[in-house]
């Protein structure tokens, strides 16, 4: 089978060199076959496995029907309801698979994060058009709202106070000091 690499050299030399088929066949040695279907495909060769059933497929609207009765049956008891005869661990694959589908929702996890945007924002400002949340290490700008200050933040000397009782907040006009910490996304 033609790799991806051959590909892109066997369209380079006809785009760029402007070489024959039979000259790009020699070069590389493979057939002018081969070079003629690798300029005609669209995209770069791709090895696709022809899919084949599973000895669980005639099982699992079974499996289904009992999972949407008992969700968190385990898989030896299903094994025992369906009588399989077969791997348990094909078995288990499949129902570990299928389960989440018929589990309730959870209600501790209703809230659902994108990677690295799991920390709370240091500040919420408002620039005019609405709240935003500014992060620790932004570069530096003047903002007007409220804000946990930290190595990073600070209230401006002018205009800014702290708030009764909060020694880590203040209210005003405050810039950030542009600094970036380890691991942040911004």
């Amino acid at each position: 089978m033609l790799n991806v690499e051959d590909w892109a050299e066997i369209r380079r030399l006809r785009r760029s060199e402007s070489l024959p088929i039979s000259e790009i066949a020699r070069v590389l040695g493979i057939s002018w076959n081969t070079v003629k279907s690798a300029l005609a495909s669209d995209g770069p060769p791709r090895y696709q496995r022809v899919a084949i059933g599973s000895v669980v497929d005639e099982a699992e609207p079974r499996i289904r029907e009992l999972l949407a009765a008992y969700p968190r049956m385990p898989a030896t008891v299903i094994a025992e309801r369906i009588d399989w005869a077969y791997s348990i661990r094909t078995l288990c694959a499949r129902v570990r698979e299928l389960r989440p589908v018929y589990l309730p929702p959870d209600p501790a996890s209703r809230t659902t994060y994108v990677a690295g945007e799991i920390a709370v924002p240091r500040v919420l400002v408002w620039d005019g058009a609405g709240a935003i949340g500014l992060w620790r290490g932004t570069p530096a700008r003047t903002h007007r709202g409220m804000g946990a200050g930290g190595p990073n933040c600070r209230c401006t000397r002018s205009a800014g106070r702290a708030l009764p009782g909060r020694r880590s907040w203040c209210v005003g006009p405050w810039t950030s000091s542009g600094r970036r910490g380890p691991g942040q996304r911004w």
